[in-house]
Parts: structure tokens; sequence; C-alpha cells
């Protein structure tokens, strides 16, 4: 059986604050039993995945690719 987190739990294992959690509960995976919301490790994993960024473009090849802001 697999441990479940609360609200606290999960926030410092996604290093997140509790509050964002709390805020965003409608649109995150999690499971609500009566009144305790409660994250298992694949609701972990589902809130990061959704909230990946992946760069646009092509990516840089090396660090002769990346220029500072501001010079072209």
């Amino acid at each position: 059986m697999v441990a479940l987190l609360d609200y606290a739990g999960a926030a410092e294992v996604l290093g997140l604050p509790e509050t964002w959690l709390r805020r965003n509960i409608r649109r995150i995976p999690h499971e609500k039993y009566g009144k305790y919301v409660r994250f298992g490790e694949q609701h972990l994993q589902a809130i990061r995945a959704m909230h990946e960024v992946q760069p646009a473009g092509r990516p840089a090849s090396g660090p002769a690719d990346l220029v500072p802001r501001g010079v072209r």
C-alpha cells in the first residue's frame, strides 16, 4: 500500500507553497475522502507533467548557441 500525503506533505515534495495546492485543487489530480484531500505518487507525477515546459524551436547545440540578452 502506498502512503498518501496531505496538503503539507505534497507541497513539501513538490517544492510549492501549500496555499498554491489549495487554490488550484480543482485543476490538479487528487483523492478526496469526505473533507480530506490526499495525494499519491501518481498524482504528484501528473501535477509535475501538467506543468512541464519544453523550450520552443530547435534546442541549443551547445554553449556557443546561447546568446546573452541584448546581444545579437
